[in-house]
């Protein structure tokens, strides 16, 4: 089986991680920042200049500084231990190969839909899991560069597309491997989709605000590859009046959506504040128990 993580690492993924964690980032913020903005603010935003400079106030360093973890951390780390348990249930040597990407280093590479190669695919489980440490939330320029349109479900699912090639095998022999997409993310699509926006309100000046949109989901599973899906859970914001003008509209298909992407048996969700890691390994562990290779 080929394993092809496709990890969310786009801005919302910034969210502090538990009910502790965001209690202690919303402290941490609770002065703002530039005369009082953002104040108690729970995203940990990562700016870095177009030219590579980090602004060490950004609210990133600041959860860095006060040792808030993020929800991208808890999906690195989750990887990282997922390799090990990939490790430990193999039957037979090289049963597993796995390559992961995120949506992108920044969001410039984002916009050109240019993800970011975390590991080639590869049988070395232990060198993947040394490469996790290379997972970190996708930074932006500057507040709302680009309209904050960074995470587009299209492009992603593209470009992970094109990265798989050769035979796609049912899993029965090493030779005819299985070729499985394992995508981790929150389910809110927001990119420039002037055309065929599946937002209930449509696109916003080409601003497109959506939950995941199956059709490239589909596409790789016409191919014969499988996409397994760990969904992230949303998380509300019911005081905040973009979310309540944009998402809120179809909050509820969220969830279905995601489910709809994945293959039969594929998907798992999991709460902000419940066990990423744990619900990982569970959806490998339904993904591996059949079919397996045999020979």
């Amino acid at each position: 089986m080929d394993f092809f993580m496709l990890l969310d690492n786009t801005p919302s993924m910034g969210v502090a991680a538990t009910a502790a964690d965001i209690t202690a980032m919303k402290k941490a913020t609770a002065n703002g920042h530039d005369g009082g903005k953002d104040k108690n603010c729970a995203f940990a935003c990562h700016i870095v200049s177009e030219q590579g400079v980090e602004d060490k106030k950004s609210y990133y360093n600041v959860a860095r500084n006060n040792g808030v973890t993020i929800r991208i951390d808890v999906v690195a780390a989750a990887v990282k231990a997922l390799m090990a348990k990939a490790k430990d249930t193999q039957s037979m040597p090289n049963q597993f190969r796995v390559a992961a990407y995120t949506f992108g280093k920044t969001a410039q590479d984002a916009k050109d839909a240019k993800l970011f190669k975390v590991s080639d695919l590869d049988y070395n489980l232990s060198a993947v899991a040394v490469a996790t440490d290379t997972i970190k939330l996708m930074s932006i320029p500057y507040q709302n560069y680009y309209n904050d349109q960074q995470t587009s479900f299209d492009g992603a699912l593209k470009s992970i597309e094109s990265e798989i090639t050769g035979n796609i095998g049912k899993g029965t022999s090493n030779a005819d491997r299985q070729k499985i997409v394992f995508f981790v993310a929150d389910g809110v699509g927001d990119s420039y989709k002037a055309a065929g926006c599946t937002s209930p309100k449509g696109s916003n000046g080409g601003r497109c605000i959506e939950p995941i949109d199956t059709t490239y989901c589909k596409k790789l599973k016409d191919r014969g590859i499988k996409v397994a899906v760990l969904y992230t859970t949303y998380l509300p914001l019911p005081d905040n009046g973009f979310y309540n003008d944009w998402v809120k509209p179809f909050e509820t298909k969220i969830a279905a959506k995601m489910q709809e992407c994945a293959s039969p048996g594929f998907y798992f969700a999991v709460s902000p504040t419940e066990g990423i890691e744990e619900a990982m390994k569970a959806l490998f562990l339904k993904i591996v128990s059949s079919p397996r290779i045999t020979s």
